[in-house]
């Protein structure tokens, strides 16, 4: 019934474009404006081609049916994300401490419909199934300085399995702190990378100068996160832990050179 109801009282009038027709003289020989063909027609342009067939009216239901609906949904409701500073992170890094999640809610909501064509919606009612998580992001506050303070971090977590000195019949130039395969090797102290790349014994390998006579190198990495020229910061990562060049493990071979002599680190190191 409703159906037949909607039936068209009077059926749209069509046109078919003709040789030099253009909108103007479309809508002027048929008593109209151009706007209104246009609002027939959505997405029809000037470009006018012969043959085509365009709407100068719409259809005319016999009746108009209103119906009225009350329905019931789930929505998703998004999370914020929150932001706390962090002295301990430089001002270009950030770290996140809590992800986010999206929350759900039911919505009771009343459409009204014109002849099955939805007109409005309006929500009633909404009922918070699960309470949005919001993401919490540490920004960094600590100033950059790419200046050596005069003092070393430890410039990975780990355990120190050899130490500075004669090793096995050899001279070990350095210590190496065993740490799980591509956890970060950090910068001991700030200053300028003047070698970043493979090395034989120390496979790839990172050389930093901090300009007050000494130079440290972080070898046997997986991967190098900086380049020679660089400048860099007490503390920022520069590379990861691995097992490249002369090496049966998981590690990093860490070195202290003064005035280009190895020295040992140990009772330069302060626990990061």
């Amino acid at each position: 019934a409703l159906k037949i109801l909607q039936q068209p009282v009077k059926k749209a009038v069509t046109y078919t474009v003709k040789e030099n027709d253009s909108l103007w003289s479309i809508a002027r020989a048929h008593d109209m404006y151009i706007d209104d063909i246009l609002k027939l027609n959505p997405g029809l342009t000037e470009n006018l081609k012969p043959g085509q067939v365009i709407y100068l009216s719409s259809a005319v239901p016999n009746v108009t049916v209103v119906t009225e609906k009350r329905i019931v949904y789930k929505e998703k409701i998004p999370f914020e994300t929150k932001l706390t500073k962090d002295d301990k992170l430089y001002t270009n890094q950030s770290k996140v401490l809590v992800e986010g999640k999206k929350g759900l809610k039911e919505v009771t909501a009343v459409v009204v419909s014109y002849n099955g064509v939805e007109v409005s919606k309006e929500v009633k009612s909404e009922n918070i199934l699960e309470k949005p998580i919001n993401k919490i992001v540490a920004v960094g506050s600590r100033r950059i300085s790419y200046v050596a303070t005069g003092s070393f971090n430890y410039p990975a977590r780990g355990t120190i399995t050899s130490r500075f000195g004669q090793r096995w019949g050899r001279f070990h130039t350095g210590v190496d702190i065993a740490a799980p395969q591509g956890s970060p090797i950090y910068a001991a102290d700030g200053g300028t990378v003047i070698f970043s790349g493979w090395e034989s014994g120390y496979g790839y390998l990172v050389k930093i100068d901090h300009h007050n006579g000494y130079v440290t190198y972080y070898g046997h990495a997986s991967k190098l996160l900086v380049k020679k020229g660089d400048k860099v910061a007490k503390g920022q990562k520069i590379a990861l832990v691995g097992s490249t060049g002369r090496a049966t493990g998981p590690h990093l071979h860490f070195e202290v050179r003064k005035n280009g002599v190895p020295i040992d680190p140990m009772p330069f190191l302060n626990r990061r």
